[in-house]
């Protein structure tokens, strides 16, 4: 993410959907569906006005493939994200 705050709910099994961050610049969501094509672990609303930019799925997977250490980085970021949903 650019520029904004967008809010992001998780929904913990039989528990209702609950705010779990506000996120700011240089956040980032949807790497873990992307890396395990699974679902979404979380579902993001934009709570001001928000700048993105988006990274296709083929892209992250030549990341993966073609980049170790970029895919390091990209593990770095979801464990700091599941830092701050913990």
């Amino acid at each position: 993410m650019v520029e904004g705050f967008p809010d992001v709910f998780i929904a913990p099994g039989p528990f209702p959907t609950r705010l779990a961050h506000i996120a700011r610049s240089g956040w980032w969501a949807g790497e873990a569906a992307a890396a395990t094509r699974g679902p979404r672990p979380a579902g993001v609303i934009a709570r001001t006005r928000v700048t993105l930019l988006h990274l296709p799925s083929a892209a992250l997977e030549g990341l993966g493939r073609d980049g170790p250490i970029a895919w390091r980085r990209l593990c770095g970021i979801t464990t700091a994200h599941m830092g701050n949903a913990l």
